[in-house]
């Protein structure tokens, strides 16, 4: 085997992870940002009744 034949394998095989991981990797991405924005809510929420429970104290 050429080290040329094994770069250009190599290049192919790194653009088809890409083309590959697209998706995946935006679905991800996506889960990840909605999984943080349910977090900050509950963080919000739970100041809120921390904040009421003072008030009615």
């Amino acid at each position: 085997m050429s080290t040329d034949y094994l770069i250009e394998n190599a290049r192919h095989w790194s653009l088809f992870q890409l083309r590959r991981i697209g998706w995946q990797g935006q679905l991800s991405i996506a889960l990840l940002l909605v999984s943080v924005l349910l977090l900050v809510t509950a963080e919000i929420s739970r100041s809120e009744i921390d904040q009421l429970t003072i008030e009615i104290e």
